[in-house]
């Protein structure tokens, strides 16, 4: 690459190239900053700026426009390549020093002339100060270039706040990216520095226009940067107006609320707000909000006002106000981080519960707790080390893959451990995290006679929105799980995958599975499991397929029966209590003379008569254990009806 004329094209196919590979190759970006390529970049950006310079003092325009153009692409070139080595790589960016401001300062003119090359530079600028101080300040510090007309006091920032104030309203792209690296410069204190020195340019005031609306929104994200430090709270307020302008904007402008929420929190700026009746009627009406969001700032922001400050208390001694933000902070609660269905587990040897923490912060300690005592069963601390209840001793494991997993293992499984399980994640400065998982026993039995068709079915316990199913089968438990067929939700409906040619998956319209199998084989036994992909939340069911020989002995069957024969006999018993007792009560009022008759005259007693039946029925089932008997020592195949 660095061999090759800017002409070639072939540079151009190995610049993309290279481009790819360091914005997704983190070893690619090291090893290019210990090879010094970015250092020939940035030697690359100075010579192009001499080679402007030398071509500008040549008296043929045309020529000149030509060989401009030229400079300017290879520049744009090297400043994409730099752009892609430093993306989310701080050994890139510590090894550029300052040398890269100095290039582009001086090169800043020449920029200024060409709208693709200078949304390049910008963007290259956004992602070296993203969460990088040292450039930050770098871009803030004084950039004396020899030879240049610029002042000694000035820096690039002052060059792209001039940029930002300045620019045409036609050239909306070099404006965001002007705004967005401003935004990351006033995260640092050397950037809130120059803001607060140059207020018209980079400070807290826009000026409204009736065609502003674009550049009101950019002001706004900007000003939002500029309130998370004390310093830069204090700017915003020096400017005359602009807690009333914020105050205006709140309502309708959700930065401008989050402004003036993270300006309560400042004890300088409290005697400001509350004195300002809008700003205070602004926080009041956003308890009432029907967007959580909303109501929660409103009652962060008037809980802050009104911590350690008396003379909040007596301006805000409304019983209502507190009242509203305690149901602010409970409906918060309840409602604005939604509990999701806990994730389930099968109890299983050696079984995993997972609990990683989604964000990045210093790890504090985990804990698990089990219901429904919730006593804890471990805790990890990185300086005091883990600790275990008594039932759990040597068989919980920390697995800590990552810095903030609190992941465990459990061994000696028993169902004693099924149970619904608490996991807490504590880190500075995000708090805590908290997840759910019910250990469940999921294993269903499904018993089929071996040739015959059956058909398992994928049952689901919660309405979730579905996006994938997947079946799979085991032969044995130590064997790995085999995809035998999926189901997908595309634009025309379901879409159901087989691989595997035993049995015929069927997939209904919400992602129902069932797979058919005829002639039931033994290797056709094993454990089934599905599982659904949803919202983010995996929910597991595990079938065990029983394959019994035909004609064999089914005891479950012949329980079945026997149930029934004892309910149809309990029936009949009360049948008869019932029949007795009524017929009793119906002698005891007869008062009627009754002619006695010869007995071969009398009609048959109804009592008698199911008495004989209910005797009958009792020596036909006693001969079901002698039936049962014979099955068993296999004299005889019996069919169900026999």
């Amino acid at each position: 690459f660095e061999k090759m004329t800017f002409q070639d094209p072939l540079k151009r196919l190995t610049a993309r190239a290279l481009m790819t590979l360091l914005a997704c190759s983190p070893a690619a970006q090291s090893h290019a900053a210990k090879a010094g390529f970015i250092d020939s970049c940035v030697e690359q950006l100075k010579q192009s700026h001499s080679q402007l310079n030398l071509e500008s003092a040549r008296p043929d325009k045309a020529l000149h426009r030509k060989k401009e153009e030229s400079c300017l692409k290879e520049v744009k070139l090297m400043v994409e390549m730099l752009r892609s080595a430093l993306y989310c790589s701080d050994e890139c960016k510590v090894s550029l020093n300052a040398r890269l401001t100095l290039a582009l300062y001086t090169l800043w003119p020449w920029l200024l002339l060409d709208d693709p090359t200078m949304e390049a530079v910008l963007e290259l600028l956004c992602v070296y100060t993203a969460s990088f101080t040292t450039g930050c300040s770098a871009l803030c510090g004084p950039c004396p270039a020899s030879g240049s007309k610029a002042s000694l006091g000035s820096s690039l920032m002052h060059s792209v706040m001039k940029l930002a104030s300045g620019v045409a309203p036609d050239n909306s792209g070099i404006q965001k990216l002007a705004f967005s690296l401003l935004a990351n410069l006033a995260l640092s204190r050397d950037g809130r520095g120059l803001l607060q020195k140059r207020p018209n340019q980079g400070g807290a005031k826009p000026r409204l226009q009736p065609a502003a609306g674009a550049c009101l929104g950019l002001w706004l994200k900007l000003l939002v940067n500029l309130s998370f430090a004390e310093d830069g709270q204090q700017s915003i307020l020096r400017v005359s107006g602009a807690l009333e302008l914020l105050a205006d904007l709140a309502p309708h402008r959700r930065p401008a609320l989050l402004v003036l929420h993270n300006l309560c929190f400042c004890p300088a700026n409290k005697p400001h707000i509350i004195a300002n009746d809008k700003a205070i009627k602004v926080l009041l009406c956003c308890l009432d909000s029907k967007v959580m969001e909303t109501c929660c700032m409103g009652a962060s922001g008037l809980w802050a006002l009104l911590h350690n400050n008396q003379r909040a208390r007596t301006s805000l001694k409304c019983p209502t106000i507190r009242l509203g933000i305690k149901e602010a902070q409970a409906r918060f609660k309840r409602v604005a981080v939604p509990q999701k269905s806990p994730v389930t587990v099968r109890l299983e040897e050696g079984m995993v519960l997972e609990c990683l923490c989604p964000w990045q912060g210093t790890f504090t300690m985990a804990s698990w707790t089990k219901e429904p005592n919730k006593d804890p069963i471990a805790i990890f601390h990185p300086e005091h080390g883990m600790e275990f209840s008594h039932h759990y001793q040597d068989r919980v494991e920390f697995l800590r893959r990552t810095p903030t997993d609190g992941s465990i293992s459990l061994r000696n499984v028993t169902h004693q451990d099924i149970g619904l399980y608490h996991c807490s994640i504590q880190t500075y400065p995000q708090g805590s995290w908290k997840k759910s998982l019910q250990v469940e026993d999921l294993v269903t039995e499904l018993v089929a006679e071996q040739h015959s068709n059956t058909t398992l079915v994928c049952d689901r316990q919660r309405n979730d929105t579905v996006h994938k199913v997947t079946l799979e089968r085991r032969l044995h438990d130590n064997q790995p799980w085999d995809l035998i067929g999926a189901c997908r939700k595309i634009e025309g409906g379901p879409l159901a995958q087989n691989y595997s040619d035993r049995g015929r998956l069927s997939c209904t319209d919400t992602l129902g599975v069932s797979l058919h199998l005829t002639d039931v084989q033994q290797q056709d036994a094993g454990l089934y499991r599905c599982t659904w992909s949803t919202d983010g939340v995996l929910q597991t069911t595990i079938t065990l397929l029983k394959v019994l020989p035909a004609g064999g002995f089914n005891l479950s069957a012949y329980l079945m029966y026997i149930y029934c024969g004892a309910g149809v006999v309990g029936f009949i018993v009360l049948v008869i209590l019932i029949v007795l007792a009524a017929t009793h009560k119906k002698r005891g009022n007869r008062v009627e003379y009754r002619v006695k008759l010869h007995s071969s005259q009398r009609p048959v007693s109804l009592t008698l008569f199911i008495i004989s039946t209910l005797a009958f029925t009792l020596d036909a089932f006693a001969a079901l254990p002698y039936l049962l008997f014979r099955s068993a020592f296999n004299y005889k195949s019996i069919p169900l009806y026999s």
